[in-house]
């Protein structure tokens, strides 16, 4: 009982090193196209370069922590803790809002965090301009001119594959006519 509740306690720990926000939204929620419309800046375009900056010590803290627990240690080398994302996009449409052809976009870890690839391909994204509502970015780099994915608390990031149907709804929300 005593190693019981030892790994339970470990294994708290280690999310709680891992993802802070991982403990903030215990369980995902849906995300709605009507809410993902909300974003300053709403875009379709093709994702070019996407690198995950990838948080070197948090890394190796969780490592450390999952290699105590024998159901974790053999995942132990395939963690690692993204920072934050960053990617380029060539602009096909804008929806919403104003922004340059070829933007520079950073993926910050709000609650539901950047992924750890994003395959090239034709997104619809909902962009924020780094500000106030931004907390979650403060302390990533914000050149002149940068745009963050948007999110919603414990849903997801507003990111979606043009043709998905979330692209779908998003699009027929926006009134949007589908291009090749």
């Amino acid at each position: 009982m005593m190693k019981h509740i030892q790994m339970i306690a470990l294994v708290k720990i280690a999310l709680l090193v891992a993802n802070v926000s991982a403990l903030a939204c215990p369980e995902p929620i849906r995300l709605f196209p009507s809410e993902f419309i909300t974003a300053d800046i709403i875009i379709v375009g093709q994702v070019q370069r996407y690198e995950a900056i990838i948080d070197i010590a948090a890394t190796a803290r969780v490592r450390q922590i999952l290699e105590k627990i024998p159901k974790m240690k053999a995942r132990t080398k395939d963690h690692v803790s993204i920072l934050y994302g960053r990617f380029n996009i060539d602009v096909e449409q804008v929806l919403k809002g104003t922004v340059a052809a070829r933007p520079d976009i950073y993926w910050a870890p709000a609650t539901r965090g950047p992924a750890k690839s994003v395959p090239p391909g034709r997104y619809i994204l909902g962009l924020v301009a780094m500000n106030d509502r931004v907390e979650y970015a403060k302390n990533l780099p914000h050149p002149p001119g940068a745009l963050y994915v948007d999110e919603k608390s414990c849903a997801g990031a507003f990111i979606a594959e043009y043709s998905s149907d979330m692209g779908i709804k998003i699009r027929q929300l926006l009134n949007v006519r589908s291009q090749p």
